[in-house]
């Protein structure tokens, strides 16, 4: 061990002593720090140093800065790493991701059964896979993409900041998407076998050995481009702006789109009819109206009319019919401006029906309750008595329900019993 660390250190001497020599060789030849001429292009005096950047010993010893005092904190410093979770808290928003994964699942699963009986290749059925994958995330980014386009220039157009500097940003974004797709857009065309080697010459393509559900989502990919294209350019032509590079790529990419569109409809006629799970293509519209729908949502949610407290003008001092004033009676009368009038100060509660006893004992409001300073018997008739008084006397000058049966209003054509002996004699 201690042969083995005396060897180290003579090793590490060795190593400076070399390396300082040559910086003091070099520094003797072409001058310290500060007078150390460089040699320039088309410089023939041969006088200053020809080594460039850290070649130089004097640039490479200066490229660590010893000298710069950067300065130390005052306290402990410890490294802080952020983790984010993540999945959400929400408890509706855990459901849909899960459902969303189980789908997929599902979806993943269909596929790997058709394409095994496709290709009959373990390599190859992995492949497949992976690319039917691929176009997939490229579906779902074309619709996430064009989805925060919408957003920002809506908000943008609703607090009106839009200007030049917004325009430069969403034609970059533009260009840089594009590309993207141009890269993903090659590599599908080499799987149909479309030879994009040199100029394109149909001639050399190869045969198409795609399975249909590749094919399949060839043809969404197609179209999800092809509706793409179409909201860039039209947006280039509200805005009067000729960018160069969008108008060269993006037909270039469409030609090839089509043709990829065209093999894969081709080759899906040479398989028997075979029912396959199409995913739904949002198109442009689509996602517009979505985007629309949702910034409405968000600037109607917090606008200035759920914000503003209610005035006391607004809110109701007392509900219109309590439903305890029906039973403890209210006013007098039959209901909130009937027959009962209300009386001089309507500070109240609101007119409602009497309560169950002074309907039996009034009858409602023309007469249930006596006038002050009547002593006298409360009437006995018709809708002005109580209940027992209208059925003892039916009347004011009438006795009780017997009475009445017998004499018909006590003065009246005779009892009943008469009338019906008199009728049977007239006979």
């Amino acid at each position: 061990m201690a042969a083995r660390r005396l060897q180290f250190f003579k090793t590490l001497k060795d190593t400076f002593k070399t390396v300082v020599s040559s910086y003091n060789r070099h520094v003797a030849q072409y001058g310290p720090k500060g007078q150390h001429p460089y040699l320039t292009r088309g410089d023939e005096s041969g006088v200053g140093c020809p080594l460039l950047g850290k070649q130089c010993p004097l640039k490479a010893d200066a490229s660590p800065a010893y000298d710069l005092d950067l300065g130390y904190p005052d306290g402990d410093v410890y490294v802080v790493s952020k983790v984010q979770k993540p999945q959400a808290e929400d408890a509706g928003a855990m459901a849909l991701a899960e459902a969303k994964r189980l789908v997929a699942e599902k979806t993943a699963n269909a596929r790997a059964d058709t394409l095994k009986k496709h290709y009959k290749n373990i390599k190859l059925v992995a492949e497949a896979n992976g690319v039917c994958e691929r176009l997939d995330s490229e579906v779902d980014k074309l619709e996430t993409e064009q989805a925060a386009w919408f957003k920002r220039r809506y908000t943008h157009d609703l607090q009106g900041t839009a200007n030049a500097t917004t325009v430069k940003v969403e034609l970059a974004d533009f260009l840089t998407f594009v590309n993207e797709l141009r890269l993903a857009t090659t590599m599908f065309c080499d799987r149909s076998g479309m030879n994009l080697t040199g100029k394109r010459d149909p001639a050399n393509d190869k045969p198409d050995s795609r399975s249909v559900v590749e094919c399949s989502l060839a043809i969404s990919f197609c179209d999800a481009v092809v509706d793409c294209f179409g909201g860039i350019i039209y947006r280039l032509e509200r805005l009067k702006i000729q960018e160069k590079r969008l108008q060269s790529t993006i037909p270039a990419i469409q030609a090839l789109v089509t043709e990829l569109r065209e093999r894969s409809v081709a080759t899906m006629a040479t398989f028997p009819p075979h029912k396959i799970a199409m995913r739904k293509l949002k198109l442009r519209a689509d996602v517009e109206k979505e985007v629309k729908e949702q910034i409405n949502a968000e600037t109607g949610g917090g606008g200035g009319a759920a914000a503003t407290p209610a005035t006391p003008a607004d809110t109701p001092a007392r509900p219109p019919n309590p439903m305890l004033a029906g039973i403890r009676g209210g006013r007098t009368g039959r209901g909130r401006g009937g027959r009962g009038a209300p009386s001089g100060n309507d500070d109240g509660p609101p007119p409602a029906r009497p309560d169950f006893l002074s309907s039996i004992r009034g009858r409602g409001g023309r007469g249930g309750a006596p006038p002050p300073g009547d002593d006298g018997p409360p009437p006995a008739g018709g809708r002005g008595g109580d209940f027992l008084s209208a059925i003892r006397g039916r009347g004011r000058g009438g006795g009780d329900l017997l009475s009445a049966i017998r004499g018909r209003g006590g003065g009246g054509r005779g009892d009943l019993f008469a009338a019906i002996a008199n009728r049977k004699q007239a006979e």
